[in-house]
């Protein structure tokens, strides 16, 4: 993986969680003001959404990039440091960005709600997995990862 490619998921991971948690805070944490008569519960809620909703494409588009030689690349070639938080990563990111997209596309209260309760269920696990893997140790012989071939 290049630094640019680091940094592009690193940065897009930031964008996308902080825009997220916030957002998720502001609806389902804070009260609204009485006499504000409003059904938000706070004023930047609608500007949180739609920055969360502009942001996310980043972070599916960063984690495309990294697929074929990050993700894949390691799989195949059995690569063990990180492992365990890598595979989680990669499996609860479908999950998180269809629910995403459920939300938006969905009709009925109970489908609503459903998909509410697993895209925050993913995207926490997520992120907090993501900031286990990149804090954890890679590993005592991992001082230059090796280069995976790009063939598939």
């Amino acid at each position: 993986m290049t630094r640019g490619a680091a940094w592009t998921v690193h940065l897009s991971v930031i964008a996308a969680g902080t825009t997220g948690v916030v957002y998720g805070w502001m609806r389902y944490f804070c009260e609204p003001d009485p006499e504000a008569f409003t059904i938000q519960n706070h004023a930047l809620e609608d500007e949180l959404q739609a920055a969360h909703i502009v942001l996310v494409p980043l972070l599916v588009f960063a984690c495309g990039l990294l697929w074929r030689t990050h993700v894949w690349g390691r799989i195949r070639a059995n690569y063990q440091p990180r492992r365990r938080t890598g595979m989680v990563l990669a499996f609860a990111l479908l999950p998180m960005v269809l629910s995403g997209y459920m939300i938006q596309a969905g009709a009925s209260p109970f489908w609503h709600d459903l998909w509410i309760w697993m895209h925050g269920t993913t995207s926490t696990l997520w992120l907090l997995t993501y900031a286990v893997h990149q804090l954890s140790s890679p590993g005592e012989n991992d001082a230059t990862p090796p280069r995976f071939d790009n063939k598939v």
